[in-house]
């Protein structure tokens, strides 16, 4: 619902949360390594429908610096990837067919079959990346503009009126 990029996802804390004007910015938090790629801290409109699950998902103790994805340690939630793949297998959404090899410390080789655990290569989080451009062309949205001149992606996005763009953004709605 938001097009971030992985590790964009995984550092967004509360403080980024705009939940009176729809959005959720990128921003730099060096504390835990993260800086946005090419530097570009940005914000980025959502849909009210994420705005809501977002409001309701948010723990009472939550403080504004805290990860709105934590993990058990409180830090941003590095195994996002593997909690995909296995929400995949428990929906029987896996192709059954990926095996994938890797060498353990004793230099055996181990197969993970798809069919038998959550290894399937079919599910990747970029992938979400994906069906948000995908939908954004299918709803009209003009996407390469923003990724061939660098202009801030908030302009090509049918979730805000231009009146809260010109608001939020003066001159960027045109």
């Amino acid at each position: 619902m938001s097009g971030f990029r992985d590790a964009e996802g995984r550092f967004v804390t509360w403080r980024d949360v705009d939940f009176k004007h729809m959005a959720v910015r990128v921003t730099a938090k060096p504390h835990w390594g993260f800086h946005p790629k090419n530097w570009e801290e940005r914000e980025v409109p959502v849909p009210q429908k994420l705005i809501a699950l977002l409001q309701s998902f948010r723990p009472w103790t939550a403080g504004p610096d805290d990860p709105v994805f934590p993990s058990s340690s409180g830090r941003p939630d590095g195994a996002m990837l593997e909690k995909l793949k296995s929400v995949a297998w428990r929906g029987k959404l896996n192709c059954g067919h990926c095996v994938v090899s890797h060498k353990l410390d004793d230099e055996t080789v181990k197969a993970n079959r798809c069919a038998e655990g959550p290894f399937c290569r079919r599910w990747f989080l970029h992938k979400f990346r994906h069906t948000y451009a995908t939908r954004h062309l299918q709803d009209g949205i003009d996407i390469r503009p923003a990724a061939m001149d660098g202009a801030p992606r908030h302009r090509f996005h049918d979730g805000l009126s231009q009146g809260r763009q010109e608001q939020r953004h003066p001159g960027a709605a045109q």
